[in-house]
């Protein structure tokens, strides 16, 4: 089967980019529609670079956002952690401290609200990007958009709380659009002989790569 190997391709020429099976298995599919023989593959995974880089720094954005917000959380709850520092006494004043003291209710107060506090920041979290990231799919879905196109612009990806859900899957759907068409037209190329020109150059200039290409950016650009 073809998709198998434009999957294969993908990840043997595409490694040093990270990217899950999810994401491969998602512009396999796509190729896999239009690309008709196997001496097509190198020449449309060749022209995937753009997507595929896209895919990328848009994931690594979101796993250094998501590593930076767990250190700040992080320190936050160590200091809390840490007994309040007792003032140095004034001059002529004598500290009537002895032996350590527990903490005071106030320190012990501050203390229960940081780590209250972060757990109902990460559940809220949590929860918003399960519920944003099931709409998101639902609304995708019903608008007829391929999971195989929406796949690797979503995988990853993380959504604050005014994230519009709406909006943001008809983007998607122009892009979806945008791509359809253009594919439809352009399975008819080649059809006659052309006149003039090099064979070679005309196969390098893969229109479904270039395409790919084009809607992910817009996509992405949008966001």
């Amino acid at each position: 089967m073809l998709k198998e190997k434009i999957k294969v391709a993908l990840k043997q020429k595409y490694t040093d980019t990270g990217l899950g099976d999810d994401v491969m298995d998602g512009v396999a599919e796509i190729l896999s529609h239009n690309v008709k023989e196997e001496a097509e593959i190198d020449t449309a995974v060749a022209d995937c670079e753009g997507l595929l880089r896209t895919v990328q720094g848009s994931l690594d954005k979101e796993r250094n956002a998501r590593s930076s917000a767990e250190k700040r959380a992080k320190a936050l709850a160590d200091e809390a952690k840490q007994p309040p520092k007792e003032p140095a006494p004034k001059p002529g004043e004598t500290s009537t401290t002895g032996a350590t003291e527990p903490p005071s209710e106030l320190s012990e107060m501050r203390t229960l609200i940081a780590a209250l506090t972060k757990q109902v920041t990460e559940l809220t979290e949590a929860n918003t990007q399960k519920s944003k990231l099931e709409q998101l799919t639902t609304a995708l879905k019903e608008i007829k958009v391929p999971e195989a196109y929406y796949k690797p612009i979503i995988s990853g990806r993380t959504f604050p709380e005014d994230f519009d859900v709406a909006t943001y899957a008809t983007e998607v759907q122009t892009g979806w659009q945008a791509m359809e068409k253009e594919l439809a037209s352009k399975r008819f190329d080649g059809v006659n002989p052309p006149d003039k020109g090099d064979p070679d150059t005309q196969k390098s200039d893969d229109p479904l790569a270039k395409l790919i290409k084009q809607g992910t950016d817009e996509i992405t650009n949008k966001q």
